[in-house]
């Protein structure tokens, strides 16, 4: 049976890189707190910790007047414990009810085990466990020693596959399987019909999001299993990442053999040899040429002014370019893009955007895409642009559309305004549009100069006022209808009111405050007014 608690031994597992050797000795024993987790299901408790690395060769009943060693674990009773020992840590899983002094036992790894069963049968348990975790270590060490041997992503897929007993895929963030290998399947047939197309199928792909299987193993930070009660087969899915980007995604079938929680410890430490493995894969390596981003770089500069030498670059550099130009920078929410990221997270741009061109700038990495309509449509209506930051800790900013090349700096000062406004204002969205906030610069703008207060429309004060004094929230309900114009179901529904109330509201303002929405002036007035009221605790 695969157990959840498992997972909290991801940072047990070793970080593995190239020149790293592998301690097959050491990982061929078990720690302390290991033991622990496998054998809690309530029926154990810590009585005292000394050190939860405490590696245990052996599990064995302690016998009467027995001087205990170092890395065994010793079970009893009570009425057998050892002497404290003050020289070494002396590691004791105790069985049965337990009341006794804790001082005695302050340098011990005690547990306290409530069970029925025989102190040989504990006995045989935890060596079985210790076993497995050697057959776990060696089928590591044959893994990495494959990884460093310059062997491809196959070979490694292949051992992988030998070990786990199962189908095994490694596909990239857009469905495209990278490595597979699922000979001898006999009850799917849908397998071989997806290495033959080297995409996963749209119906499992359909599976993967309605059950959220890879979001799940995002939110375990470890290899996640799954498996409905109708299902025949269960699922490990788990994620590879490279600089701390999300590059692959592994998954892992239940077609042939049942999968336990050594098959989960040991996905875990393949999705680290497939980072190593795709770190020197080309896919995922240095941009093939400067050229394109030195002339980006001059373009953001302001360097180049002769439209002439810039259409000639562009056809040298033999760019595909469309009239409708943007500017889109990616920044992490917490920290600055830096070089090896910014290449993982160009090549996955540039699959969602192909006529993209990229380079780091002022810490974010800034790209210039040429898309086929005036409005970024091609941007709010693809949920997998947003997902991708999201489940990357990344957040994007788009200009306005441009038709020159002389515009791309403009531009792109647009976008640190909407990452800016877009922060404050939508913090929990990862995608920003200049456009939606131009009111509130022109707002920054006009502050430098003037009292923003005294152009607010008056009606908008009185009804902010009105709110505060009678807890009413009729400026809410007037900033959702200015948004949302003659479309009365959708500003309902992000007021979670029913209409009639929401007609009741806009009455209620008409009567009260004298407003006039069927007047385009006054509409715009009261926009702006709404707009600049947001920065007043901005300026």
């Amino acid at each position: 049976m695969l157990c959840n608690h498992t997972r909290q031994f991801e940072a047990k597992l070793p970080v593995m890189h190239k020149n790293e050797t592998f301690n097959r000795e050491k990982e061929s024993q078990m720690k302390i707190e290991k033991i622990w987790s496998k054998l809690n299901e309530g029926i154990v408790s810590w009585v005292n910790k000394v050190n939860l690395e405490e590696e245990i060769h052996e599990c064995k009943v302690l016998k009467k007047s027995e001087i205990p060693k170092e890395h065994v674990l010793y079970i009893c009773n009570k009425s057998s414990l050892p002497k404290k020992s003050k020289n070494i840590t002396v590691n004791i899983l105790c069985i049965g009810d337990l009341a006794i002094d804790e001082d005695s036992y302050k340098n011990c790894n005690f547990i306290n085990c409530k069970t029925d069963k025989k102190l040989s049968e504990i006995e045989n348990i935890v060596n079985g466990m210790i076993k497995e975790s050697v057959v776990l270590a060696n089928n590591m060490f044959v893994l990495l020693n494959i990884a460093t041997s310059s062997a491809s992503l196959e070979k490694i897929t292949e051992e992988a596959a030998r070990v786990l007993g199962n189908p095994i895929l490694l596909v990239d963030s857009n469905y495209k399987i990278i490595s597979s290998k699922i000979d001898n399947v006999s009850k799917s047939s849908k397998l071989n019909e997806q290495k033959n197309l080297d995409y996963v199928l749209d119906e499992h792909i359909a599976f993967i999001r309605k059950s959220r299987l890879f979001d799940k193993a995002r939110e375990s930070k470890y290899p996640y299993y799954t498996k409905g009660s109708s299902d025949k087969e269960g699922w490990i899915t788990s994620l590879v990442f490279v600089h701390g980007i999300e590059v692959a995604h592994v998954v892992v079938i239940e077609s042939n053999r049942t999968l336990n929680d050594n098959d989960m410890e040991y996905v875990n430490f393949l999705c680290r040899i497939y980072s190593m493995e795709l770190q020197k894969n080309s896919r995922f390596g240095e941009d093939e040429s400067q050229k394109h981003s030195y002339f980006l770089s001059d373009l953001l500069d302001g360097h180049l002014k002769d439209v002439s030498v810039i259409k000639q670059r562009v056809k040298n550099l033999n760019w595909k370019t469309t009239p409708n130009m943007f500017v889109m920078t990616v920044s992490g929410v917490n920290a600055e893009i830096f070089d090896k990221k910014a290449q993982l997270i160009s090549k996955q741009i540039n699959n969602f955007f192909p006529y993209s061109r990229w380079i780091i700038h002022e810490g974010r990495i800034v790209f210039l895409l040429f898309l086929a309509g005036p409005t970024p449509e091609e941007i709010t209506g693809r949920d997998e642009v947003e997902e991708y930051l999201r489940i990357n800790n990344l957040n994007a900013s788009v200009s306005r559309c441009f038709h020159s090349f002389l515009e791309v700096r403009k531009h792109f000062d647009e976008t640190l305004i909407a990452t800016e406004f877009g922060t404050k204002f939508k913090p929990k969205s990862h995608v920003h549009f200049y456009q939606d906030y131009v009111c509130q610069h022109i707002g920054r703008i006009v502050a430098e100069h003037y009292n923003l207060k005294d152009f607010y429309h008056p009606a908008v004060v009185e009804i902010n006022e009105y709110d505060k004094k009678h807890k009413t929230n009729l400026l809410e309900t007037l900033k959702e209808y200015i948004d949302h114009p003659d479309n009365p179901t959708i500003v309902s529904e992000h007021l979670y009111v029913h209409k009639n109330t929401l007609f009741y509201r806009m009455n209620k303002m008409k009567e009260i405050f004298g407003i006039n929405l069927s007047d385009g002036e006054e509409r715009l007035k009261i926009h702006i007014t709404l707009k600049f009221m947001d920065l007043d605790s901005d300026l």
